[in-house]
């Protein structure tokens, strides 16, 4: 499959927001300037490379700046009490544990928070800007809650927020979420409980599948998944949304005659969904390209699926360039793009010598999906794992049904606990497998690589010269 000029605009468009992103003044400027002059040389057209190379900057500078230059600003570090008000943009969450010179710091809590207000010195400021709340009191605050939270303000290193609200008292809800949030979070809060009954990493692992909600799996099982490379499966992915979107299709087009209404009740559910999963960046991706497709269906035009996912990625970096960074979003974009252009050529390669069958897709989709996100794989986390295709392999049948089984138990779950609770016990025996696949997998170490990008560049380093040597070998031979 060829990429057409605006996939190619988007692509390099991502490319110049991440490097604008990642890197540190002059050198950022310096590879921006270095990889456009290699995209002019060995991309056409080149009008694209140019517009993108415009582009890019303006859009990281009107972020960038709208956010350093900021009432916050002076208030960094400066140990001035504020009063804060905001909305909860994330699911509150414990912190990992930390010890400094053998002392196990006290637990903390933390979540994203909006920020509508904020007061010091008797002045109020109107503002909007996102922040990490990093609390020593439990928060016992919900997704689309509004707040008040008093604290100092801090410096931060992590990209999406502005600065840290470091806080040791409780927050005063000042308002509700509105009508759907509160909903999705009901029934987020029955979902789990229900889930809770379940027990295991395997009734721990259902609602992150489903919703996005990993707050009852351990380190333990969390750390198992990241050496077998089944970290994607820990969380709610664009992956869960494609099925739930599909699946949706496929019973509506049995039900409703009317094609027009069948896109509209898609398209309400999907977007239902994002509030249940709460909009990650991966589920963002999906939501958008399978807008891009729902649209494409109501005017009768066929969209092509590069530009669908093309599309997703310009949108959403265009409104928000730390997408072009968020591990999530990155890895589920990659994931697709492999999918959708190496998927044909070595399936083809695979079923020469294997023949055409069900093992033979399978295996074709698992490294298509697996090659592009070893990189970034290795940026994250600093390893390779040996087992990430076997175990993706293995698992790959059982993510559809918990899925489907799981979302259907959330929707029964405010309502008929006992049907709840009968709809898991099937979803779990699913779950169970993939909780087996982590568990004998992960006696076989990863392959260690330095963290960041040294190891990504390293491997793509050893990458290339094996592709010579391969090549050497195989012309000779």
């Amino acid at each position: 499959m060829k990429l057409g000029k605006f996939a190619k605009f988007s692509l390099i468009f991502w490319a110049n927001c991440g490097i604008l992103l990642i890197l540190s003044n002059p050198i950022r400027w310096l590879f921006f300037g270095f990889i456009n002059i290699l995209f002019l040389k060995f991309v056409s057209p080149k009008k694209l490379i140019l517009f993108s190379g415009l582009v890019a900057p303006a859009v990281y500078s009107f972020h960038v700046l709208a956010i350093e230059n900021n009432r916050l600003e002076p208030l960094i570090n400066s140990g001035t009490l504020v009063r804060a008000e905001g909305r909860m943009a994330s699911d509150p969450s414990k912190m990992p544990a930390k010890k400094i010179n053998n002392f196990q710091l006290p637990t903390r809590y933390t979540a994203l928070v909006n920020l509508d207000q904020i007061t010091f010195n008797g002045i109020s400021y109107k503002i909007r800007l996102p922040i990490r709340l990093i609390s020593s009191q439990f928060i016992s605050l919900q997704f689309g809650q509004v707040a008040e939270f008093v604290g100092k303000i801090q410096s931060t290193n992590e990209n999406k927020v502005v600065a840290i609200l470091a806080t040791r008292t409780s927050p005063n809800l000042i308002k509700d979420a509105d009508l759907i949030t509160k909903l999705a979070n009901k029934l987020r809060e029955n979902f789990l409980a229900a889930c809770k009954q379940i027990k295991g990493d395997s009734g721990a692992l259902i609602p992150g599948f489903v919703m996005g909600d990993t707050s009852l799996e351990s380190d333990k099982f969390k750390s198992e998944m990241q050496i077998v490379g089944l970290t994607h499966l820990t969380a709610v992915s664009g992956e869960n949304f494609s099925i739930l979107a599909l699946a949706l299709a496929w019973i509506f087009e049995r039900l409703i005659r009317n094609y027009k209404f069948r896109i509209i009740l898609v398209a309400l559910i999907s977007l239902w969904f994002i509030y249940l999963a709460r909009p990650s960046g991966s589920v963002m991706r999906a939501a958008v390209m399978c807008g891009f497709y729902l649209w494409g269906k109501w005017k009768g035009l066929e969209i092509e699926p590069v530009n669908a996912l093309t599309g997703s990625l310009f949108i959403l970096i265009l409104f928000d360039p730390f997408f072009a960074v968020d591990p999530g979003f990155v890895l589920s974009f990659l994931v697709t793009l492999g999918i959708f252009l190496l998927y044909p050529s070595i399936f083809e390669r695979i079923s020469k010598r294997l023949g055409e069958n069900r093992f033979t897709k399978v295996l074709a989709l698992s490294l298509s999906a697996t090659i592009p996100t070893i990189p970034i794989a290795i940026w994250i986390s600093g390893q390779i794992s040996i087992t990430s295709l076997l175990a993706n392999l293995l698992v790959e049948l059982a993510v559809a049904p918990i899925t489907v089984l799981g979302l259907l138990a959330a929707i029964f779950s405010p309502f008929f606990k006992s049907f709840t609770h009968l709809i898991l016990l099937p979803t779990n025996l699913f779950a169970q497998w993939i909780v087996l696949v982590a568990k004998y997998l992960s006696v076989l170490p990863p392959i260690p690589f330095p963290k960041g990008g040294l190891g990504a560049i390293l491997f793509l380093g050893l990458g290339m010269i094996g592709a010579v040597f391969f090549r050497l070998w195989h012309s000779r031979w």
